[in-house]
């Protein structure tokens, strides 16, 4: 069972890595020496879970309503009748 997990950088840079793991066979969390680009020197990254955020709107979409007349000009006509 691999999971999917965020190393994060323990210079407080924001930076990180992402990559998986066995939670079956590695439970505990990993901590790992590797590269940071922004302060550019070898530090230690921690494990972090992953965060998927769903980004919804503030606004709720209206639902579109079919309509059975619609005017165009001066005429008038109905979109149902073919």
């Amino acid at each position: 069972m691999r999971e999917l997990i965020r190393l994060v950088s323990s210079a407080g840079t924001g930076h990180f890595y992402t990559t998986d793991k066995n939670k079956r066979t590695k439970p505990e969390k990993i901590e790992i020496k590797k590269f940071d680009p922004v302060v550019r020197k070898h530090v230690i990254y921690k494990e972090a879970k992953i965060i998927f955020c769903l980004k919804k709107s503030r606004r709720q979409k209206k639902p579109r309503h079919r309509r059975a007349f619609s005017v165009r000009g001066s005429q008038a006509f109905c979109s149902n009748i073919t």
